[in-house]
């Protein structure tokens, strides 16, 4: 009976923390993703700048 009260409330907690886990793992990798579409976004800006800046030069 004992074994049953620690138990189940231990189960609960396990069971709670490993769906936080799994959720916080999927908010970073949209995470990941934002940051990953920004760089390609900032990359593209100063590719295009550094061509318009070739261009003045010329």
């Amino acid at each position: 009976m004992r074994a049953l009260l620690v138990g189940i409330p231990f189960l609960i907690l396990m069971a709670f923390l490993l769906w936080m886990a799994n959720r916080s793992r999927i908010v970073m990798a949209n995470a990941a993703k934002e940051i990953a579409k920004e760089i390609r976004e900032n990359t593209a800006a100063v590719k295009a700048l550094s061509e318009r800046i070739d261009k003045m030069k010329r």
